[in-house]
């Protein structure tokens, strides 16, 4: 786990509804394996990652195995937050299961799509890890 904080205003969305699936496997994601990877914790599929299904990419993973991964951040958007577990890596911002970005967006994430959030990182122990 890194520990340099972040904290920004940043794009999130569009929502990835597979991160929502607690059988699907994680050998897909930059956090799969590796010194920093979920799998050396015993996490085979997301499902069994602490705060399931509260997960998305982050762009703080630069890639794979990156020290980043398994970071937990407080996602803020018009009131609401979120506490999300990094799991993979994205471009910019955020892309957050569709739990997280429906609970985020108080039940709107069908409708918004994207949307600029708060972020600030957080301790891993809010995630569970």
């Amino acid at each position: 786990m890194s520990s340099m904080l972040y904290a920004a205003n940043a794009a999130t969305g569009p929502y990835n509804s597979v991160r929502d699936s607690s059988r699907a496997a994680n050998f897909g994601v930059a956090c799969s394996d590796g010194s920093h990877g979920l799998q050396q914790h015993g996490y085979l599929t997301l499902g069994s990652v602490p705060n399931f299904p509260m997960i998305g990419s982050a762009h703080a993973i630069s890639g794979w195995n990156s020290a980043n991964c398994g970071t937990c951040w407080r996602l803020t958007y018009e009131g609401n937050s979120v506490t999300v577990l990094a799991i993979d890596h994205c471009t910019s911002g955020f892309d957050l299961s569709f739990q997280a970005m429906n609970n985020l967006t108080d039940g709107r994430a069908l409708e918004l799509g994207r949307i600029n959030a708060d972020a600030v990182q957080i301790s891993a122990s809010e995630c569970g890890m």
